[in-house]
């Protein structure tokens, strides 16, 4: 498994495995899988500008409205805003996005598409 940290670096280390499917994530005592379809959902239906940077907002209780915690808890099928934290930590990783931080919010931009389905 890869080993990565949250975008904020704090201490909760994020454990994730790649196959032609999916991601599998170990989060601290969070456990759960992203299916690469997901993962381009994400990537073309919410990061829909390649110029624009778009807000993380992951949220545990009510996410900002328009961040991707929100768009993660309303369109991926059991998943919550909070993993938005996870997911964005490894779509940055793995090179579909990059990172821009402005005050204490950070926001993503779309770098690359996902060539898996």
């Amino acid at each position: 498994m890869k080993e990565i940290s949250t975008l904020r670096g704090s201490n909760n280390t994020i454990k994730y495995k790649k196959d032609e499917l999916e991601y599998n994530v170990v989060w601290g005592k969070t456990h759960f899988s992203i299916a690469n379809v997901d993962i381009n959902t994400i990537l073309n239906d919410f990061f829909v500008n390649k110029e624009e940077y778009y807000l993380l907002a992951p949220g545990m209780v009510n996410p900002k409205p328009g961040g991707l915690g929100e768009f993660v808890e309303e369109n991926i099928n059991k998943l919550h805003s909070k993993h938005a934290s996870a997911i964005a930590a490894i779509m940055v990783c793995e090179g579909y996005l990059e990172r821009k931080d402005m005050g204490r919010e950070i926001f993503l931009r779309k770098i690359a598409d996902n060539n898996l389905s």
